[in-house]
């Protein structure tokens, strides 16, 4: 199951290539911050203009996983 991170790019990752997520704030601005298994980091940030929400992102991560 593909999980989808950016509506607009169609970008989507796999949970269970999943190594961790994480919740950060840069410039007053939340982003979802998700690590690989295989190093590759991948920073969403917070865009509900766009569709997306990155508290329900990390909630579906965390339930996928």
């Amino acid at each position: 199951m593909m999980i989808l991170l950016d509506p607009t790019t169609g970008l989507a990752v796999n949970p269970s290539f999943v190594a961790s997520i994480r919740l950060a704030n840069y410039n007053q601005n939340d982003h979802l911050v998700i690590t690989m298994k295989d190093g590759f980091e991948i920073q969403i940030a917070n865009n509900r203009a766009q569709g997306v929400n990155v508290h329900e992102l990390h909630r579906q991560l965390l339930e996928a996983v």
